[in-house]
């Protein structure tokens, strides 16, 4: 039933179509399988001690032999087991059925620190619950027997689901992730990697000469002020109220991104779109001291003042202000009006959406700029040593071991994303037109060294490769900007013009336009070119491929 990758839930309605199996059979078993007799809550009524569970000899019993073919428990409601010493080997599930997380920060390291309720939980799935204790076949007792054998049907028996409410879920998950690195169930893939400069290339004059350009954030003396206006005519605010619904996640501990396998919802829904005003005001004012709390609010009342012109919290429900902005509900059939929204639930629709006002407003007011470019030396950048840590894979390592015998790839390491390496085998069938053109040819990759912010709002950027060219006989130079992109970030064109990453693009564009196409800069003799290409993205290169030919093959 089980398929590698696949939604779990999609594979049971399938064995269960398949089977023939009916709702009433289905419902029967659910009844029998979680009646009383075969549910232990070890957290009792009659438990007059706080923080400490306990339980009988009949209820140890069971607890103990969840393995035993005549265990009849089918689900275990608990708080505070764990710190009893509860060794469970074949657990299937876990169901965080609180709200919240507990994480503390410490306050002279700054180190994030997972609360007590995730340590249990982390407890839990480290007293070697997956993996799978039971004989089989000719495999060894008390290990994993299929990590090797991922089409296996019986894998099954060596993973659990967790199941939490979607809140937080995603901060949740990460703190769970990085506790069980940091216990060492999961095994950290990253090594530390030094990058350097080669001692060729520093040693050369194009190094202690050549400058190499950035700009800098500074403060917007002329942020603009009442921006309520442009806010109102774009605000689009929608919220989901909670339904009864579905969500399975493939975990991926090792990545960044998790994998949504199947998400659906119990009832026909529909969009209920209310406003602001129409909300009880006491809500309103507890949602809004509930962010006024925060560090640098703009909901404290003498930010509030300065933006909006107001002279008390009364003002910002007028209709001209706030009161009319419209919030968009989505939510089931049923609910005919805001009046059928309970009191918690209008509370978090508040929280998120002056949560996200207040993100709008920092974008529109906007508060820094991107000065020029001026040169540097390169050893004002690039002459230490970065060592970070990073994934190491098999192609990556093939095109280092490549990249450390050219001269024109000037950086003693290189480790980089997929798109990455496609970019450098791009670069590797130009390589020869380079040479053929310029006189010296030099790339570098970024690795989060150097930063550039844009000129509109001051957003730092640090492009992953920086391409140096010198014209034959002529004292003019050309820093070439390069940024790999990956698919996930394109919009749903399948590009990156309303993506968020689409600043960049335009940034990189405006930079080709200030100091190539409209003047260059000059330094110390020498000219030179700043040109910045399109996002690369290997499916879509053709932009990209045009730009590169335009701009710098076919330069003058």
């Amino acid at each position: 039933m089980f398929d590698k990758g696949k939604s779990k839930i999609l594979a049971m309605t399938r064995f269960i179509k398949n089977e023939n199996i009916k709702f009433p059979e289905i419902i029967n078993w659910i009844k029998y399988s979680f009646a009383d007799r075969n549910c232990l809550i070890t957290n009792s009524k009659d438990n007059k001690k706080k923080n400490k569970e306990e339980t009988d000899e009949d209820q140890d019993r069971l607890l103990n032999s969840l393995e035993d073919q005549d265990n009849h428990i089918r689900a275990i409601f608990t708080v505070k087991r764990l710190t009893e010493g509860w060794d469970v080997l074949n657990l299937f599930d876990i169901v965080r059925l609180y709200e919240g997380r507990d994480e503390w920060h410490d306050k002279k390291t700054g180190e994030r620190n997972a609360g007590d309720s995730t340590i249990s939980e982390i407890q839990l799935i480290g007293r070697g619950v997956r993996y799978f204790p039971f004989k089989y076949q000719d495999k060894e007792a008390n290990k994993r027997k299929f990590d090797n054998d991922l089409d296996n049907p019986m894998r099954v028996l060596e993973e659990f689901d967790f199941h939490c409410f979607d809140d937080n879920r995603g901060h949740f998950i990460d703190e769970l992730k990085r506790e069980l690195k940091r216990k060492g169930f999961i095994k950290e893939t990253k090594v530390r990697k030094k990058f350097e400069l080669k001692t060729d290339f520093k040693n050369s004059e194009f190094y202690k000469t050549v400058k190499i350009f950035l700009n800098h954030k500074i403060e917007n003396v002329n942020k603009r002020k009442n921006s309520l206006k442009e806010i109102r005519s774009g605000l689009n605010f929608e919220y989901r109220l909670k339904t009864f619904s579905i969500k399975e996640e493939q975990v991926k501990l090792g990545n960044k991104e998790d994998a949504t396998l199947l998400e659906t919802i119990g009832d026909e829904m529909k969009t209920l779109t209310v406003k602001l005003n129409s909300f009880e005001k006491n809500i309103v004012y507890k949602a809004l001291n509930i962010h006024a709390k925060k560090d640098n609010s703009l909901y404290r009342f003498d930010h509030l003042a300065s933006e909006f012109e107001v002279e008390s919290i009364d003002e910002l429900f007028k209709e001209d202000i706030l009161g009319d902005i419209k919030i968009n509900l989505v939510t089931s059939s049923s609910v005919k009006k805001l009046d059928n929204v309970n009191q918690g639930e209008k509370l978090g629709i508040l929280l998120a959406f002056f949560e996200k006002l207040e993100a709008e407003l920092k974008t529109v007011s906007n508060p820094y700029l991107g000065t020029e470019f001026n040169g540097v030396k390169f050893s004002e950048i690039f002459g230490g040593t970065k060592e970070k840590a990073v994934e190491i894979d098999e192609e990556s390592e093939r095109i280092e071991k490549e990249l450390k015998e050219q001269d024109w790839y000037v950086l003693s390491g290189f480790n980089g994303t997929s798109e990455e390496r496609c970019l450098i085998d791009f670069l590797k069938e130009k390589i020869g037109n380079l040479k053929s053109k310029y006189e010296e040819v030099y790339l570098l990759r970024n690795e989060e060294i150097y930063k550039i912010y844009d000129f509109e709002r001051g957003r730092g950027f640090q492009p992953d490769f920086l391409l140096f060219l010198k014209r034959s006989k002529q004292r003019l130079y050309y820093q070439v900007f390069i940024e790999p992109k990956g698919s996930q970030f394109a919009d749903r064109s399948g590009i990156f013009v309303e993506s968020k990453e689409a600043w960049k693009e335009d940034f990189l564009k405006e930079i080709t336009r200030r100091y190539s196409e409209k003047e260059v800069l000059k330094m110390e003799n020498n000219q030179y070119k700043l040109i910045g290409l399109p996002l690369f993205n290997e499916r879509i290169k053709t932009d990209f491929d045009n730009e590169f030919n335009r701009q710098v093959l076919e330069a003058i």
